[in-house]
């Protein structure tokens, strides 16, 4: 029962004045203030009753206004919140009162050394201002114990005649014991602090510990899962790559040819395929190339360019469509096939944009059908653009009928073709942090068309990565280049 009430007064003294913004210092400040009014308001009853007893009314007035002032600074700490001016005004008063009522009562002795309880409120100037700024109180606490010293002679006669030696020993004995059993009172509620706080501490370091423990744990799991993620990635880009076919197949069947390819996630949304076409009403063996960006990056967006490209391989060489648009139909039928069970609830508007060019290097001339991607031709200086189809490969969420155009057309030599996915000119980067853009990636194309495509795979690689600089890759980027 003490206990709790020892430590009910406590949690009440520790929120006088207390805000949830004060600091630690502020904190301890503001309790060590409560406390110091607290215990000295206790000499200043037992000061005023007995001066009440002894009929000392006038000197009586003294310890009693130190009581009503005390409570007054408190409301004021705890209504204002503020810890300067009732701090200032505590010690003050702690100073200056029992140095007062020494002089009414008679001096040093008569008075039993009443002012040692201005020591008491000095030794709490430490506490009060965590140790800083308090020499001020000292000089005061001096210059008010030399004017005793000085003032002594003059008010002896001031002396009570009922304050025989003998009362005055005993009030000597009364202050020193009262005292000291405020100082020690005062040391074992910081000391009790300090161990509740050890305490906290001691608790707060071993969740810590243990805390750090689950994390090193979570780590360690994490940092498994992630190298076996890691692990199947690296696996899967390696299938994604024999799949697909390498870069330099497609370059080894032109004249002159650059793939410029950089998957986000290390396996890509965004494929290239080519194959050489042979007609039966023709005899001109035609050179096919297709460009696609599935829907989706990283694992999601590679199970759609396995799927894109088995479908290509059974839609060109299996059935023999051989026209752009043709396969583009067909291809938009088994994709949409293959990722939407019609009838059922969970179907999926995934697809792909896709651009498909057919080149015949014999009579110069090309047939080209998009879904959704352009095709851009630069010759003599000047770049030219195709349209792809608004509707992309595959998706179920049209209300129309798609349609892919095929566009038939010559072209004079010396003319360079580009393919590309939307990943260039999605990119963010530059000093604002905005997108490329297709009008830059237009303009820069063409400005470095005059170049070797080998030179020009060099600076698009240059240029795309001083673009994005500490921004993150946004999305696949894709672009082929092929020169007749």
């Amino acid at each position: 029962m003490k206990k709790r009430l020892y430590k009910i007064t406590l949690d009440f003294i520790d929120h006088i004045g207390v805000t949830s913004e004060d600091s630690s210092e502020e904190v301890n400040s503001k309790k060590m203030l409560v406390l110091l009014a607290i215990f000295m308001s206790i000499g200043g009853l037992m000061w005023g009753s007995l001066l009440a007893f002894f009929s000392l009314y006038q000197a009586m007035i003294i310890p009693y206004a130190y009581v009503l002032l005390s409570l007054f600074n408190l409301l004021f700490l705890h209504q204002s919140k503020q810890l300067q001016v009732p701090r200032f005004f505590q010690i003050t008063i702690s100073l200056l009162l029992p140095f007062t009522l020494q002089w009414l009562l008679g001096g040093f002795i008569s008075s039993g050394i009443v002012m040692l309880w201005a020591v008491l409120s000095l030794i709490g100037t430490i506490a009060l201002f965590e140790g800083k700024n308090v020499y001020g109180w000292l000089l005061f606490f001096i210059f008010l114990t030399l004017l005793s010293i000085w003032l002594e002679p003059y008010i002896v006669g001031f002396k009570p005649n009922i304050f025989t030696p003998a009362v005055s020993r005993n009030l000597i004995i009364i202050n020193i014991i009262m005292i000291f059993s405020i100082v020690f009172v005062l040391s074992k509620i910081k000391v009790d602090q300090d161990l509740l706080v050890k305490k906290e501490l001691d608790t707060a370091y071993e969740k810590l510990h243990i805390t750090k423990e689950e994390i090193e744990i979570k780590s360690e799991l994490l940092s498994d899962a992630f190298k076996d993620i890691t692990q199947s990635i690296r696996y899967a880009e390696r299938i994604q790559k024999a799949m697909l076919g390498s870069p330099q197949g497609l370059i080894d069947l032109f004249r002159q040819g650059f793939v410029f390819f950089k998957p986000r996630d290390g396996v890509s949304g965004d494929f290239f395929w080519h194959t050489t076409i042979q007609s039966t009403l023709d005899s001109n063996p035609k050179k096919l190339v297709v460009v696609a960006d599935c829907t989706g990056h990283g694992i999601p967006g590679a199970f759609m360019t396995m799927l894109g490209n088995a479908l290509l391989d059974e839609v060109v060489n299996e059935k023999q469509r051989v026209k752009p648009d043709e396969i583009l139909y067909e291809m938009d039928r088994k994709v949409i096939a293959n990722l939407h069970q019609r009838g059922q609830n969970d179907q999926v508007n995934d697809g792909m944009d896709m651009a498909v060019l057919i080149i015949d290097e014999v009579t110069r001339e090309a047939c080209f059908a998009g879904a959704k991607l352009p095709l851009w031709m630069v010759c003599k200086g000047k770049i030219t653009e195709i349209k792809g189809s608004k509707f992309p490969v595959g998706s179920t969420q049209y209300k129309v009928a798609k349609q892919y155009d095929c566009n038939n057309f010559k072209f004079e030599p010396e003319t360079t073709f580009y393919l590309f996915s939307d990943g260039y000119q999605d990119q963010f980067g530059g000093d604002k942090g905005r997108k490329y853009l297709r009008k830059r990636f237009r303009e820069f194309l063409l400005s470095i068309s005059v170049h070797s495509l080998t030179e020009q795979h060099q600076m698009l690689e240059q240029e795309f990565n001083e673009w994005q600089d500490v921004y993150s890759q946004t999305d696949d980027v894709l672009v082929i280049g092929v020169h007749i």
